[in-house]
């Protein structure tokens, strides 16, 4: 049902009109609202940022906003889930973790760079249309993991 609803809210941002924005709703309460749906649904998909990146995306903010609210939102949230999980199940958090770990790491770093790099390069809506493209993907990737789960 997510990776439905990203499909179609991407698709639709990706082509809506150029007045739909919101504005206002940026106070504390509605922070408050993002970020709970956030941590929900990171709670069961492993994707804590996908509600604010949603909501970053139908809102006049510059992409340097967008990534200075989204990326400590993911940080923290990335970060709890990792300490409840290493309370709950210590087990897991042995050699072959730390292992894939130091594995893993250098493997991500030059899409992370390439990612910082193409950041600095795109305009403001290009950045948009790069993150609805990008939300499909994600959107997609969870349809199939969904269907492969029903056989």
């Amino acid at each position: 049902m997510i990776g439905t609803l990203v499909c179609i809210y991407s698709l639709y941002l990706t082509f809506k009109p150029k007045g739909f924005i919101i504005r206002g709703y940026d106070g504390a309460g509605t922070g408050v609202a993002v970020g709970a749906l956030g941590g929900v649904i990171g709670g069961f998909t492993a994707f804590p940022g996908l509600a604010i990146v949603m909501w970053t995306g139908v809102r006049d903010i510059t992409k340097a906003k967008v990534r200075a609210l989204v990326q400590p939102f993911i940080i923290t949230l990335q970060l709890a889930a990792l300490i409840t999980n290493a309370i709950h199940y210590p087990s897991h958090f042995g050699k072959p973790y730390w292992i894939m770990l130091a594995l893993t790491v250098p493997a991500v770093l030059p899409g992370t760079l390439t990612g910082v790099w193409i950041y600095h390069k795109i305009s403001e809506v290009n950045f948009k249309r790069v993150v609805f493209v990008l939300l499909i993907v994600v959107g997609v990737g969870l349809i199939v993991k969904g269907w492969s789960g029903l056989r």
